[in-house]
């Protein structure tokens, strides 16, 4: 297990912490199965025409990538992730990249699970994109995705952990915790005033 103790601020403590069980939880296979499917359909039609037959290709493609990529390729890359919650932040250690992460529990109003069987599999947390600012929304994505900021992720996500709904009802609990705190804080700083 990574040591996240080497991390924290000043009053943050640790929650929980977790690594993923490669293999577990549900595997999103239905997308590239529907995707190859659609490969074959359309493969039919290549007899009549090239542009069907590269359409075909493009199909049955993407769907054994993403296939592969589900059933395969994701257990091998998480694998060696660690997982952490504190009080004030959600922390995750790439050890393949030596590489630590982390954003704030106030930034994110999305928390939610996916891919849950068995009592395995995600929890995604993420900052919500606001239709009335797509244009600075793109602008940040744009940004993350070449300069990210390991210190202020827009999303993290803790993939294949165990009992994902407990970990999910922690991170809503210290947010609230956290929000509580910075309301009071701000309160007692106007009243000072």
């Amino acid at each position: 297990m990574y040591n996240f103790s080497n991390h924290l601020l000043e009053g943050e403590k640790i929650l929980y912490q977790g690594q993923p069980v490669p293999g577990k939880g549900s595997k999103s296979v239905g997308g590239s199965l529907l995707l190859i499917c659609m490969g074959l359909i359309v493969g039919i039609g290549s007899l009549v025409s090239i542009v069907f037959f590269l359409v075909a290709a493009l199909f049955l493609g993407l769907g054994i990538y993403v296939l592969v990529y589900n059933l395969i390729l994701k257990q091998k890359r998480i694998a060696d992730d660690f997982y952490c919650l504190t009080n004030m932040r959600v922390m995750k250690y790439e050890s393949k990249k030596n590489k630590l992460v982390f954003g704030y529990l106030a930034y994110y109003d999305e928390i939610r699970c996916n891919n849950v069987k068995d009592n395995f599999g995600d929890l995604y947390m993420g900052m919500v994109i606001n239709e009335s600012s797509f244009l600075k929304t793109i602008e940040y994505t744009k940004k993350s995705l070449t300069d990210p900021d390991p210190e202020n992720m827009p999303s993290i996500t803790f993939e294949s952990i165990e009992s994902p709904y407990k970990v999910e009802k922690l991170v809503c609990t210290a947010k609230e915790e956290l929000l509580r705190k910075v309301d009071s804080q701000n309160s007692n700083n106007v009243s000072n005033v």
